[in-house]
This record gives C-alpha cells, structure tokens and sequence, in this order.
C-alpha cells in the first residue's frame, strides 16, 4: 500500500510540473468519458431498455426481402397489403399480425399547422401490444372495413400537450393530410 501512494504522489508531482500535459488528459478524460455516456444512453434506449408493452420482447417487425438481381442495393420493402393479407391467413408462428405504417402527418384545422409522428394500424395492432385505451375506445374489425368513417387513436402524450387531458378530445375532428378523423 505504500508503494501505491508513493508511486500515486510522484504521479501528482509530476503532472503539476507540466500543466500542458495535464491539461490534454483531463479534457481527454472527459470528452471519453462524455462519448461514452452519450452512446449507452442511446444504446440503453433503443437497445437494452424494453419497450412499455407486455412481452415487449416477443415483438417482432416482418419485412419483404426482395430479390437482388431485381432490386440492386434494395435491403428491403414494407410488405404489400397482399401479401400482408396472404400471410395473416396462413399464419401458424405468430400469434397474431398487424400491419403498421409509421410515417409523419400534416395536421390542419388547429391553431397553427404541425408535422406529426403518426401510424395507419389496422384493429389488430393494439390487442397485440395488450394495450388499453386511458378513455374512449381502441380500433375495432369495423373500423377496417371500406366505406367506414376515418377513426384516430391519440396517444397519451398528444392528449396532455393538445387537448389538456380533457375527456372532450373524443369525437373531436382531426385533419391529417387532408382526411378528417374523428378521435376515438
């Protein structure tokens, strides 16, 4: 023990006769230390944490993997709503399937214009991520039908910021990219 505070003192001494130096490894240590905390957050985000639903970790994402003679440097595309259908019905792996489109939406009708984060689901997606609404109702098998009225869900967070968490936000009319949604 006395060797390392003697070996600890003369690393002292020495680092106060060349400040310079001293100086490059303290802002070496923190940017380092700095990085590395930057990237397991984002790591710890998006990779180890899991997400809010039960069984999270039985979630996956299926994607159409084209040809590569025909579709050079195309990695993948979103499944066609054919094959979507196709492969729901012949299901045996899965316990269920729904197709999710996420894409950003124009809002109008409101104070002033915005650019949402939003999704087209069909019904099944919310029952398999086992989520219940906090008011009013989730999409039902009507809801997909052709020629029904355009329905939105609102997430929690959109719900506190724009309607004050008020239970008035349902039925309200919402216009994304045009198309009127009544909130549900």
């Amino acid at each position: 023990m006395r060797q390392v505070l003697q070996d600890f003192r003369y690393a002292l001494r020495t680092l106060r006769r060349s400040s310079g130096l001293t100086l490059v490894i303290i802002l070496s240590l923190a940017i380092g230390i700095g990085a590395n905390t930057a990237i397991f957050s984002v790591v710890n985000t998006v990779l180890l944490r899991p997400m809010p639903f039960p069984e999270s970790d039985r979630l996956v994402q299926v994607y159409h993997v084209p040809p590569a003679a025909s579709f050079p440097g195309v990695k993948r595309f979103a499944v066609s709503p054919g094959n979507y259908l196709d492969w729901r019905s012949l299901n045996k792996s899965f316990d269920g399937m729904a197709a999710y489109g996420p894409r950003q939406w124009t809002l109008t009708g409101v104070d002033r214009p915005e650019t949402v984060q939003a999704a087209a689901v069909g019904a099944d997606f919310f029952p398999i991520l086992r989520t219940q609404p906090e008011l009013g109702r989730l999409l039902n098998q009507d809801d997909d039908q052709p020629g029904r009225g355009n329905v939105a869900v609102i997430s929690h967070g959109y719900w506190h910021s724009h309607f004050g968490s008020s239970p008035e936000a349902l039925g309200k009319t919402l216009v994304l990219n045009g198309t009127q949604y009544a909130s549900v």
